[in-house]
C-alpha cells in the first residue's frame, strides 16, 4: 500500500491505439521504461475511468490532478498521530492553488511543504490543541514510496 505521496493502483486492460499515435509512440513507451527500469505502476485511464470517491482514480472529473484519496491514505499511514481532520487540512493544504501568487512563489511554498512537511492543527481527546508538520514523503525510506 501507500506509504509516500504516490498510490500503486493495480494495471487495468492494455490500451489499443493506432500504430502512429501518441499514445503508442510516447506515453506507452514512456510508462513501460518507469515501470521497467524504476518499477513505478501506471494507470491507463482514458476512456475507463468513471469519476466519484470509489472510482478508479477517485476524482470528481477530468481537471483533478491530484489524487487526493490517494494521497489523505499516505498522509494518514505516514502520519499515525493526525486526525483525520489534519489529514484533510493537509490535503487541501497541498492541493490548493492561491491565485494571489505568481507561480514561482506558489510552487517554492509547494516545495517547501513536500520537503518540511505541512503544518496541520489538531485537537486531541483531552481538547488540547496541537500544531504539527503532516509529513508527505517518507524520505529515510526510499522503497516505501510508490508513484504512479
Amino acid at each position: 500500500m501507500s506509504c509516500g505521496i504516490f498510490p500503486v493502483i493495480p494495471k487495468k486492460a492494455t490500451m489499443i491505439t493506432d500504430i502512429n499515435s501518441e499514445d503508442r509512440l510516447v506515453q506507452t513507451t514512456f510508462a513501460e521504461h518507469l515501470e521497467q527500469t524504476l518499477g513505478w505502476e501506471s494507470v491507463y485511464a482514458w476512456n475507463q475511468e468513471d469519476f466519484g470517491p470509489d472510482s478508479l482514480l477517485g476524482r470528481t472529473d477530468t481537471r483533478d490532478v491530484v489524487l487526493k484519496r490517494e494521497l489523505g491514505r499516505a498522509v494518514a499511514q505516514l502520519n499515525p498521530q493526525l486526525t483525520p481532520s489534519a489529514v484533510h487540512e493537509a490535503v487541501t493544504k497541498l492541493s490548493h492553488h492561491d491565485f494571489t501568487r505568481s507561480l514561482i512563489q506558489q510552487n517554492q511554498a509547494f516545495f517547501k511543504m513536500i520537503r518540511d512537511g505541512v503544518p496541520v492543527s489538531y485537537r486531541e481527546a483531552g481538547g488540547t490543541l496541537r500544531h504539527a508538520q503532516a509529513r508527505v514523503l517518507d524520505f529515510s525510506n526510499r522503497s516505501s514510496r510508490t508513484t504512479i
